[in-house]
């Protein structure tokens, strides 16, 4: 999945979005999320690379923790056959949650 299906995909969830970060002081109201990749995997014989897969990262960003945005965006990742890991962590500082999700595409 390249960047711009990765886009195409994102734009489904309707929140603003962007790869790796917002500049400083131009992040949206929550929610809102961010995307990058995150190193690659290969398969590689006799000096040849043969297969490639990309680390995607999403990470959505909200105000509380809200259980109807991760269930859209999980029921989003399963229609693209996406399979993935998901984490979350209350960020104090900012009071903020971020959930993140990782898979490989």
């Amino acid at each position: 999945m390249n960047k711009n299906e990765v886009c195409e995909m994102l734009y489904k969830l309707e929140i603003p979005f962007v790869y790796s970060h917002f500049k400083e002081g131009s992040a949206p109201r929550l929610p809102f999320l961010i995307y990058y990749y995150d190193g690659e995997n290969t398969f590689k014989a006799d000096g040849k690379l043969y297969y490639s897969v990309k680390n995607l990262i999403i990470e959505i960003y909200t105000e509380k923790k809200d259980f109807k945005l991760e269930k859209k965006i999980e029921d989003l990742l399963q229609t693209y056959s996406l399979i993935y890991t998901k984490d979350e962590v209350w960020i104090p500082s900012e009071e903020m949650y971020e959930t993140i999700y990782k898979m490989e595409v």
